[in-house]
């Protein structure tokens, strides 16, 4: 017994101490964000490979040079989990990891115990993406009490801005206390795709539902995010119609986002000329980098901007190979 408590106590000294020197680095923790993972693996001097691997998630060697793989066949968030537990095994000091599918169907905060080095890994991968000090951070800039974080679909959206799946979000917010050990399992009983398709409302049916549904508000305003290609952004916004002011999606648009849906609802239904709540949904599409701005005007004059809306969007998955700085590095040598 002692031994997995060591493992899950030295996973998450490792995250909280890497953590701390990064803030103090930096000045500041993210706000609003995921932990970049693959940058940060990037920075420590480690191998990062991207390959198809089959019935693999990843592995961790440690040879001449220490190099982390990683499945392409996944999704981003099983991509970047599977990178912060390699990564675990490198600040850990471990030799070798090898990770299968069974990665996915274990937690070392339960009652279940495994290897110890597999387990430590773990920890250290969930304290890395998924930090309380973030958590709350995010549920502060969101406007999300104790009640509301406790929520199937507030919970999804906090999986979306940290990077990571649904699942793991929920065993680890129970090991930070925020769920109990009963919520967490309840919780886990709600079909994420049901949790999509209430938020697109019918309004829009996606050919591939492994995609994913982002909420956003004017809360999330300049805000960096981490998306894949084909999400969707559900996007409310208060529009001040009744004095003339509409918002403006070219921007959206020229950036390379598709509109696929456009709505209008009453805030006050039983008062004229009340604002009304504009809701747009858009879908990335494609890889790319751009923020996505929009703009409340009056028509017949663009220059008198009432409110704008801007978030950062890096809309991307890893593909075969190398990271660019390491694809660099070998040209150089």
């Amino acid at each position: 017994m002692s031994a997995y408590r060591d493992a899950i106590l030295a996973g998450t000294l490792e995250a909280e101490q890497i953590h701390a020197d990064m803030n103090a680095a930096s000045g500041a923790s993210p706000s609003c964000g995921a932990v970049d993972v693959f940058r940060f693996i990037d920075g420590r001097d480690i191998l990062l490979l991207f390959q198809k691997l089959g019935g693999l998630l990843g592995a961790f060697m440690n040879y001449q040079r220490p190099g982390i793989l990683v499945t392409t066949e996944r999704t981003l968030a099983i991509q970047r989990f599977t990178a912060a537990h390699e990564l675990g095994h490198a600040v850990l000091g471990h030799d070798v990891g090898v990770d299968d599918e069974s990665m996915l169907n274990r937690t070392p905060f339960g009652q279940g115990h495994y290897n110890a080095k597999e387990m430590a890994a773990d920890t250290f991968a969930a304290m890395f993406l998924m930090p309380e000090f973030l958590i709350n951070e995010i549920a502060e800039k969101q406007g999300w009490d104790y009640a509301a974080i406790r929520r199937p679909e507030t919970i999804y959206q906090l999986s979306l801005r940290l990077g990571v799946s649904f699942e793991a979000l929920v065993r680890t917010l129970a090991k930070h206390g925020i769920l109990s050990a009963h919520e967490s399992m309840a919780t886990l009983t709600h079909s994420v795709k049901q949790l999509k398709r209430k938020l697109l409302d019918d309004t829009v049916v996606p050919t591939d539902w492994r995609c994913n549904v982002w909420e956003l508000t004017d809360r999330d305003m300049d805000c960096s995010l981490i998306a894949e290609p084909n999400d969707y952004f559900v996007v409310r916004l208060r529009e001040m119609s009744g004095a003339g002011y509409l918002w403006n999606f070219d921007q959206v648009i020229e950036a390379g986002f598709q509109i696929v849906s456009d709505q209008r609802r009453f805030l006050t239904p039983d008062e004229i000329g009340s604002d009304v709540e504009r809701i747009f949904t858009a879908q990335a599409g494609y890889p790319h980098s751009a923020s996505l701005i929009a703009e409340q005007t009056r028509p017949w004059d663009s220059s008198d901007v009432a409110a704008q809306f801007r978030i950062h969007l890096e809309v991307d998955r890893p593909a075969i190979g190398f990271t660019v700085r390491h694809r660099l590095e070998a040209l150089a040598a």
